[in-house]
Parts: C-alpha cells; structure tokens; sequence
C-alpha cells in the first residue's frame, strides 16, 4: 500500500485528477456534467472524499479536473468577471493572499500589479509567493493596494478583527476587499484554539459572521451561489446531517445536501 500511495503522489497532479474521475466514473457513468469558468472544461467533477476524515461526508462533484478549482474558486472568479463590467483593473494593483494556482494567471492579466502573499511563504500547493505576510501586522504603507483577495484564510486566524483592520487600512479609497470564509453553521462558533483535525480552523462561520466586516468597511455585497448558473457546480454538496463528529466536535448539524457559497465582496 505504501508504494502504490507514493506512486500516486509521485504523479501529476491533473493526471491524478483525471485517474480519479475514471474510477469514480467506473462506479457511476452517468454523473452530472458541469462546466468550469475557470479554464472551460466541460464535464463530471470529482468529488472531494478527503472531507470525509475531517466532516464524516464526502464533498460531492467539488473539483474541476482539469485545473484543480474548488467551488470558491469558481466563484471568485465569476465574481471578477462581474466586477470587471463596471471596474477597469488594468491600471489596479491586487494583492492576492494565499493565490490558488487556478486563477492566478487570470488576475496576472487582468490587474497592472499582481502581488502574491502568504504567512510562509508558500502556498499549500507548495507555490512560492512574493511576500511573506502576517495578516494580524502587515508590514506595508496605508492605501497601497486597490484590491486584496483572501479567500478562506480569516477562518485561521485567532484575532480576525486585527487582520480585517489591517486589510481594511492597506486598501486606497475607491478599493475593496474580497474576504470568502467557509459558512459551516447557522450562527458563527468560536472554537476558542485551532482544531487542526479541520485544517486549523479556529471557528466555524455562520452568515453573521459578514457583520465583523461591516465596521470596517463602508458597504458589503454579498455574491452567492444562486447568483449564477449551476452549469458551474458552485455549492457544497455535502451531507451535513450527522454533525458533529469527532474531527470537529463543536459544528452543529445543518439539513439539507446543498448548500451555498458566499464571496463578500467588502468596499472602502
């Protein structure tokens, strides 16, 4: 088993998306098609079973195979394509914490200065970064970014009201922040420490959670899933029903087996 797992890792990553989908494919040919604004791929998605270990249920028809998105990435980046029918970034610089490989190219192009930063330096892809940032302290001047992107990172961070206050101080006038979190709960719970058995979460968000970042800036829209078409596969599918589990004792159950995605769009 030791060397079949090495053998897997050792492959490329789409080529292991790919091989993925054909056993799940095997099991079910007749899945959902979907298409991916991201790169136009046009077919079944596969399912995230590594949720499993950590929500007790599988994330059904999650990834693109083709580039690797998630449904947040989907999402973020029909939201740019929506923004960018009123907003001119060409002349704009973006400073993208924690950059997920798929859309990177599209913000390079689209933005006069793209600007990539992470606490380490590296992103959990293993992708080297321009910056190295804490969010809490960040050590640039005021009003030096138009935009800043950081796409389920506040969930990480102890002492969020910090790090929405220096995103909020480093953005000139005019500009916004786009600040997605995962929404895992009716009303936000403060586990009080980092669960690392859930990728080092220190809550679980509910839509209230939106509020803390109404202090800081002037106005909020709210882009969600219902907001585009399903072609493009933007909500967790998963099954939510059993929670809590031992991997995350404090989540609350939550019915239904759909649920949206929310990319709070946060302006100065």
């Amino acid at each position: 088993m030791k060397f079949i797992d090495a053998a897997k890792d050792s492959l490329n990553p789409k080529f292991r998306r790919f091989l993925h989908l054909g056993a799940q494919l095997a099991r079910d040919p007749f899945r959902t098609h979907f298409r991916c604004p991201v790169c136009k791929y046009r077919g079944p998605f596969i399912d995230a079973n590594f949720f499993i270990a950590v929500y007790g249920s599988p994330q059904e028809d999650c990834i693109c195979p083709s580039c690797g998105s998630y449904e947040r990435h989907r999402l973020q980046r029909l939201v740019f394509e929506d923004l960018a029918k009123e907003i001119d970034f060409s002349s704009k610089k973006l400073l993208h914490v924690a950059p997920e490989a798929c859309n990177r190219d599209y913000f390079s192009n689209l933005f006069a200065t793209y600007t990539t930063a992470d606490q380490m330096m590296v992103t959990y892809l293993g992708v080297r970064v321009d910056l190295r940032l804490e969010l809490t302290k960040i050590d640039l001047p005021d009003a030096e970014y138009d935009v800043v992107i950081a796409t389920h990172v506040i969930e990480h961070i102890q002492d969020d009201i910090a790090a929405i206050s220096e995103i909020r101080r480093i953005l000139r006038p005019g500009g916004f922040a786009v600040l997605p979190v995962p929404i895992v709960a009716a009303s936000t719970i403060e586990y009080g420490t980092a669960n690392h058995q859930e990728f080092g979460h220190v809550r679980g968000c509910g839509l209230d959670y939106f509020n803390r970042y109404r202090r800081h800036f002037k106005s909020i829209k709210i882009y969600e899933s219902r907001d585009f078409s399903e072609m493009f596969q933007l909500y967790f599918v998963q099954d939510r029903t059993r929670w809590p589990v031992p991997s995350a004792p404090l989540l609350k159950a939550i019915s239904g087996h759909k649920h949206a995605d929310y990319a709070p769009v946060c302006f100065v």
